[in-house]
Formats: structure tokens, C-alpha cells, sequence
């Protein structure tokens, strides 16, 4: 794991390995799962394995992070997440499935 936002992806993983993480997702990425067909085991997947590669704090509650990874079915994800740390909340706000062709 690269040292860039290693705390992040650290986060990340223990939040998603938990029973008491709470997540939720806008229309957009709700859009996106229904349309590419993704359901949210593989989204979780990502949260498991992948990593942060994108880290901006938004405000004394929350920040917004970006996170690449393989699902279980070898589909490349971006998440784009809003993470509450301090409520142990994750909102998906977008996904996009990253193609070699792209």
C-alpha cells in the first residue's frame, strides 16, 4: 500500500470489515448500480480492497475521498465517497466503472 493516504484506506477497510458501519448512496451512484449492473457486494468489495486515492477534508465532520478498486468480479471501480468518521458513515455519492477503452 503506498504511504499516500494509507490512514484513509486504513479507515476505510476496518469501516467496511465492520457490523456497525452505516452506508448510503445519492440517486447517482444508485443510478449507476442499477444501470451497469452492480450490486452492492461488489461496491463493498471495493471498500475492502481497494484504496484511497483522493483525500479532502470537508469540514469538522466530514471529507471527501475517492477510492480505486477490483471487485471480486475483476470490474475496476471509482468511488466517490463522503466519509463521517466520527459517525462511522460512508455516502457513496458516485461510481464509475473504469474501462480500458476510456
Amino acid at each position: 500500500m503506498a504511504a499516500a493516504f494509507k490512514a484513509e484506506t486504513t479507515y476505510l477497510r476496518s469501516w467496511a470489515s465492520s457490523y456497525f458501519s452505516e452506508v448510503s448512496w445519492d440517486a447517482e451512484a444508485e443510478d449507476t448500480m442499477r444501470t451497469e449492473g452492480i450490486p452492492f457486494v461488489l461496491v463493498r468489495q471495493v471498500f475492502l480492497a481497494g484504496r484511497v486515492v483522493t483525500s479532502e477534508k470537508d469540514d469538522a465532520y466530514g471529507a471527501e475521498w475517492e477510492v480505486v478498486g477490483t471487485t471480486c468480479d475483476g470490474e475496476r471501480l471509482r468511488l466517490a465517497l463522503t466519509v463521517y468518521c466520527n459517525e462511522y458513515r460512508v455516502r457513496i455519492r458516485r461510481i464509475r466503472v473504469l474501462r480500458s477503452d476510456r
